[in-house]
């Protein structure tokens, strides 16, 4: 089973999560245009970091719990949450979760493509 440590390190993370997003949240209420944009792309960002933080932690748990059933279940018999567990790193390896969602990269016309000046 997971350590006294593995939650308190996992609910500090959260609360200075949550306290980051909402001081963005306050900037982004308090602004318009652009800046407000801006915010609105930090605290997507934000929210981003903060379910990976909770999806880590959930497959954490959910491998101890297997941990247990595979002690206890019969040999033969799969467990739920190992299955459960080889399907999400399946998901995880087939996406690439190290770029955030919220940034766009925005590409730049190639020269070909423009319009001679001739």
């Amino acid at each position: 089973m997971l350590a006294n440590e593995d939650f308190s390190e996992y609910t500090t993370k959260v609360i200075l999560a949550k306290r980051d997003i909402l001081s963005q949240m306050v900037g982004f209420k308090n602004s318009k245009g652009d800046v407000a944009d801006c915010y609105k792309k930090i605290v997507l960002d934000k929210l981003w970091q903060l379910s990976r933080v909770v999806g880590e932690h959930y497959l954490r748990c959910l491998s101890a719990i297997a941990e247990v059933e595979d002690d206890v279940l019969d040999p033969n018999t799969p467990s739920p949450n190992r299955y459960q567990i080889i399907e999400m790193e399946k998901l995880l390896e087939e996406t690439n979760l190290s770029d955030s969602p919220s940034v766009e990269l925005e590409s730049e016309p190639s020269l070909q493509s423009q319009p001679s000046l001739s």
